[in-house]
């Protein structure tokens, strides 16, 4: 869905996060709701920036939930953190 990319973009612009990538995947079929999952991976952010940007989305007007987090320490820099989780926004049908 189309306005949740650009919603994600804007709540990671406003948290100060790049994201690196988003790719929708499937998600379950409900036959009272419609959801729509996306799948979001950053690359070198602090833990303040991820926590913001995570506190955003859940806070958002649009019913988001996030999912399935995976955080990783850096190698090179171990300040920094390769984040991935999925987002899934939900309609009713």
């Amino acid at each position: 869905n189309r306005n949740v990319l650009t919603l994600l973009e804007a709540l990671a612009a406003t948290s100060g996060v790049k994201v690196e990538s988003m790719e929708q995947r499937q998600a379950a079929n409900n036959d009272r709701y419609r959801e729509t999952k996306i799948e979001v991976e950053l690359k070198n952010v602090t833990l303040t920036h991820m926590v913001s940007y995570l506190h955003n989305i859940e806070a958002s007007r649009q019913l988001l939930s996030v999912k399935a987090l995976r955080v990783k320490t850096r190698t090179d820099e171990s300040s920094l953190l390769d984040v991935t989780f999925s987002v899934s926004s939900f309609e009713p049908i």
